[in-house]
């Protein structure tokens, strides 16, 4: 049996990355070119509403509300949508970067 040797000792897990920063700050623009950059999954909490807005009439509800009002949605939605994300395949194979959660 063949047996390959790494020359160090790294993990060979998938990159699992979450940028924080202010508004503005440029954390959208970084999560693009560094998703690019190293072929990661970029997972947007803001995306990850509008599309349950679309698909989900009841948490939609909720959702649009809390937006036009300037609150957070919930987290038990939050929670909830970024698990969801999280456990597909693409995820776990290529590794992640989250912008704009925990706050969105």
């Amino acid at each position: 049996m063949l047996k390959l040797r790494f020359r160090n000792n790294a993990s060979l897990r998938p990159p699992k990355v979450i940028l924080v920063g202010p508004p503005g700050s440029g954390r959208s623009t970084q999560s693009v070119i560094i998703s690019e950059m190293f072929g990661l999954v970029k997972i947007s909490m803001r995306d990850l509403l509008r599309k349950e807005i679309q698909t989900n009439p009841v948490n939609g509800r909720i959702i649009s509300d809390c937006m036009n009002r300037g609150a957070l949605v919930p987290d038990d939605i939050v929670n909830t949508l970024m698990q969801e994300r999280l456990s597909k395949s693409d995820c776990s194979m290529r590794g992640w970067i989250i912008d704009g959660f925990p706050h969105s």
